[in-house]
């Protein structure tokens, strides 16, 4: 998530806010064969929701202009946090994923972290405020 712009970070919530999950749909898409008795363990074990909301509702509630969503799509795509699907009613439809594809290990992250603020001086980690 570190890695993502930052209206992508803020659109991410918003999908998953309208994600659902289609059995039927999710099942012809991986080719699995199911019964209804199979249905728990197959939803807790799948890989992405479906989304097909309104953009302009996206935005609004992401916060963010509509010319800023498909940088923020290419960037949620770019990480993996979400595909392309299919247009449905006039609408595109995505696979939001619902685990990380990628994992980044803490050090990695760390060094990445100082290289981008390696200019800025050190703040003190303790602030004191005085109530009178």
């Amino acid at each position: 998530m570190s890695q993502l712009t930052p209206t992508a970070k803020a659109v991410l919530p918003v999908l998953k806010c309208f994600s659902y999950w289609e059995v039927d749909r999710y099942c012809k898409l991986e080719e699995i064969e199911y019964s209804p008795i199979e249905f728990t363990e197959i939803y807790k074990d799948r890989k992405y929701d479906f989304m097909k909301a309104d953009e302009s509702i996206i935005c609004e509630l992401a916060g963010i202009s509509k010319k800023s969503l498909p940088d923020a799509y290419k960037s949620l795509v770019h990480h993996y946090f979400i595909e392309p699907l299919e247009f449905y009613e006039g609408r595109k439809v995505w696979k939001v994923f619902v685990k990380p594809t990628q994992h980044y290990k803490r050090d990695w992250l760390n060094s990445e972290l100082k290289k981008r603020y390696s200019g800025w001086k050190k703040l003190p980690t303790k602030h004191y405020l005085s109530i009178n």
